[in-house]
C-alpha cells in the first residue's frame, strides 16, 4: 500500500465495537494521525486545499444558478442541447456558445 500521507503511514489496529476491546487503543491512533499531520504542516495544507476546492465549487453552483435563471440563456440552451443530442455540434462548443452568449447578456 503506498501512503496518502508524507508523514503517516497507516497502522493497522484490531478492534471491536460491540465488545468494546481496543477502542481505546484506535481512538489514540486517531489522535496520533492528527497530531502528526498537524506537526507536519500537512494538515494544514489539506484544510487549505479542501478550501480552495469548495471555493470552486461554489462558483461553478453559482454561476450554474445564475445561467438557469436567465430565462433567454435557459432558452438558448435548450435550443441547443438537442443539436448536441444529435451530434450536429460537440458539447464543448455549445458550452461555450452558452457561456458566451450569458456573458454578453450581462454586458448589455
Amino acid at each position: 500500500m503506498i501512503p496518502r500521507r508524507a508523514s503517516w503511514c497507516p497502522k493497522v489496529v484490531r478492534a471491536s465495537a460491540a465488545t468494546g476491546h481496543n477502542l481505546d487503543r484506535v481512538w489514540s491512533t486517531v489522535l496520533h494521525y492528527f497530531d502528526v499531520l498537524a506537526r507536519s504542516g500537512e494538515w494544514d495544507a489539506l484544510r487549505a486545499a479542501q478550501r480552495q476546492k469548495w471555493m470552486w465549487r461554489e462558483v461553478s453552483h453559482l454561476l450554474l444558478a445564475k445561467l438557469d435563471r436567465d430565462a433567454k440563456t435557459r432558452a438558448f440552451a435548450k435550443s441547443l442541447e438537442a443539436d448536441v443530442l444529435d451530434g450536429a455540434i460537440p458539447p464543448g462548443v455549445a458550452a461555450e456558445q452558452i457561456v458566451s452568449g450569458f456573458l454578453k447578456s450581462m454586458t448589455s
